[in-house]
């Protein structure tokens, strides 16, 4: 893993929203040209589950705990189009989502790297969001 070149690219909630799922599907094409054509591997980090909720159920919602079950909502929908563009291609996913926890304590940000390099040895692109159903 030490040699092999890893990209982070972050996907904000406006581009995921207002793209779709057409556009959702034109990045996962062009990660598997990354690591296809270039041996790139890609750690996905996207936004957007609470935004794709309020679009998709007209849902405004703006308490704390009323976004909170927004991402609930909202955080299968967003992962499910990155993991239809990515088996369309023949690639796998996988999803992580963190808390500010998570990164903060040195045991479970160990385990994340365990987890993040060996979905990558196993060929599978990580999608990362924040987990923002327990994130305050």
């Amino acid at each position: 893993m030490k040699n092999k070149k890893i990209w982070v690219i972050k996907a904000g909630s406006q581009m995921v929203i207002d793209g779709g799922p057409l556009l959702i599907r034109d990045w996962m094409q062009q990660v598997k040209c990354l690591k296809t054509d270039y041996n790139i591997e890609v750690i996905w980090v996207t936004s957007g589950a609470i935004a794709t909720a309020r679009r998709q159920s007209g849902i405004s919602g703006q308490r704390l705990s009323e976004k909170q079950a927004l991402s609930a909502m909202g955080q299968p929908l967003i992962h499910s189009l990155y993991h239809l563009g990515l088996e369309a291609l023949g690639l796998r996913a996988a999803q992580v989502l963190l808390t500010a926890d998570d990164l903060g304590n040195r045991k479970r940000r160990a385990n994340l790297v365990s987890t993040l390099t060996t979905l990558i040895e196993w060929n599978v692109t990580p999608i990362l969001n924040e987990n923002d159903a327990v994130s305050t």
